[in-house]
């Protein structure tokens, strides 16, 4: 690579905001929540499919926040179609949180998850190698929780359920108060240590 080269990657990443592959342990992670799927109204909690990936996958799709905003985590998420469930709101954990949750689990019933960014262009294909801009189209700040096993439809997969269940108790739930709207106008997105009460 020759000195101009050189100069114009330099420019590049000093416009654009390169995102990296690997997720800080402290960033914030976003998931989009649907009702009845992924939230109970009358506990008014994030129920642990939130959690758990589709059958027969590994994947849990994330929206990393540093490099969105409130609003972009909204539209994504009321975009999306499963079955006959409504967007109704986001929840949010910090990548250190799967972790935390993985070593309060005894040994024997432990199951491995990482964190790993996994951005997508606009035709819906992963990107595979960087860089990746925050201004790059499609979802260059995509994340996937990836579970060690597949969810095996038909199997009772306790390991997969006890982390899943575990990482909702941790996770915040903020409502949409607009569902219907371009824009969200609910509290902003965080993650905030709950009462031993909650």
């Amino acid at each position: 690579m020759n000195w101009f080269q050189h100069l114009a990657n330099f420019i590049c990443k000093a416009i654009k905001k390169e995102i990296p592959f690997q997720v800080g342990n402290n960033e914030l992670l976003v998931r989009g929540i649907l009702h009845p799927m992924f939230y109970s109204n009358s506990n008014k909690t994030v129920k642990r499919e939130a959690f758990l990936p589709p059958s027969n996958r590994q994947d849990v799709s994330l929206l990393r926040h540093g490099y969105s905003t409130d609003n972009f985590c909204k539209i994504h998420a009321s975009s999306l179609v499963i079955k006959d469930n409504q967007y109704c709101g986001l929840a949010t954990f910090c990548a250190f949180h799967p972790k935390e949750v993985f070593d309060s689990i005894i040994p024997a019933e432990r199951i491995k998850v990482e964190i790993k960014g996994t951005p997508i262009d606009e035709n819906g294909v992963y990107i595979s190698t960087p860089p990746v801009y925050k201004k790059s189209r499609g979802l260059p700040m995509h994340a996937d929780m990836l579970y060690e096993t597949p969810l095996v439809k038909g199997a009772p997969q306790t390991k997969h359920r006890q982390f899943a269940n575990k990482l909702a108790k941790v996770s915040n739930y903020f409502h949409d108060p607009k569902p219907n709207s371009q824009k969200w106008s609910g509290e902003k997105l965080k993650w905030a240590k709950k009462n031993d009460n909650s």
